[in-house]
């Protein structure tokens, strides 16, 4: 009982620390700071913006996956929203670094952008962009 205690708390403080935790509003504004400064997001989605933070899920202790919505711009076949998913992963320094993003064009058909996978900037970085 103790020990699952102490281990509960030892994560959430791992998860707390380094980096910040990841809250919506956080991580709202990376994705934000992404989508301000991805070319393919910006060209193929001109007109979309990034709508909130729906949920964000621990996949380990060092992954978590991050839904989202897009708000698309006016148009005969476009759905009003649609939704995508990001992963972020945990650097050894404890940095968040926004990994792969996915998401549909607006007739629905899933779109990566050129960093999709593998963006070499934190999530901290990615949100001074959002100003």
């Amino acid at each position: 009982m103790i020990r699952n205690i102490v281990f509960t708390v030892a994560l959430v403080l791992l998860i707390g620390c380094g980096g910040g935790a990841l809250t919506n509003d956080s991580v709202y504004r990376s994705l934000v700071g992404y989508a301000k400064t991805d070319r393919d997001f910006l060209t193929y989605s001109a007109g979309r913006t990034i709508g909130g933070v729906t949920g964000i899920v621990n996949l380990d202790e060092n992954r978590v996956q991050i839904m989202f919505t897009i708000v698309n711009p006016p148009c005969d076949r476009c759905e009003p929203t649609s939704a995508g998913r990001a992963t972020a992963v945990r650097t050894t320094e404890g940095a968040w670094l926004l990994d792969c993003m996915e998401y549909p064009d607006v007739f629905g058909n899933i779109f990566m952008g050129h960093q999709a996978c593998g963006v070499n900037r934190t999530m901290q970085e990615l949100a001074s962009f959002a100003d």
